[in-house]
């Protein structure tokens, strides 16, 4: 069963951010911390948006089968 706002952000997406964290206190960039800090920002974004449209998608074939079995139709 999948919950409302189960894929904002995940593992994935905190890791992303923790590890890009860890890296920029690490290290100089040359200058290039603000963009890193956009494309991570942005990718975790798409990946909480394209989850947000797959999950419902995915889960609704589930509904409909399950549906007719439970009317008696196959």
């Amino acid at each position: 069963m999948t919950y409302p706002g189960e894929s904002l952000f995940g593992i994935r997406g905190i890791g992303s951010l923790f590890y890009l964290s860890y890296a920029l206190g690490q290290d100089s960039f040359g200058g290039l911390e603000r963009e890193l800090r956009a494309i991570v920002a942005l990718t975790v974004v798409i990946s909480v948006v394209l989850h947000g449209v797959a999950t419902p998608a995915i889960g609704n074939p589930d509904r409909r089968r399950d549906g007719a079995e439970l009317s008696g139709r196959s």
